[in-house]
């Protein structure tokens, strides 16, 4: 597991546009935590691979693309030491 202080995040409302796409692959990480409004709040995770045939032209929202997917974080409990991404 990544370190928090290493952990590379991105907010929800985020726009992926070149240079952002461009930041998320030289980062090396196949996920990526999404946050909403705080950083603690994590909300979803943004796969990579999930950004093969998106233009960044179309500057979608980091939301979208973790919603479209259904890869939003259920949390076991008051604390949780990881994520548990769910799909249905």
């Amino acid at each position: 597991m990544t370190p928090a202080e290493r952990m590379f995040a991105l907010k929800a409302s985020d726009r992926l546009d070149s240079r952002l796409l461009a930041q998320i692959y030289r980062t090396g990480f196949s996920r990526v935590p999404v946050w909403d409004d705080v950083e603690a709040n994590i909300i979803g995770v943004l796969y990579a691979k999930d950004l093969m045939l998106l233009s960044p032209g179309s500057r979608t929202p980091v939301a979208t693309v973790v919603h479209f997917f259904n890869r939003h974080v259920r949390r076991q409990g008051r604390r949780s030491c990881g994520l548990v991404v769910t799909r249905q």
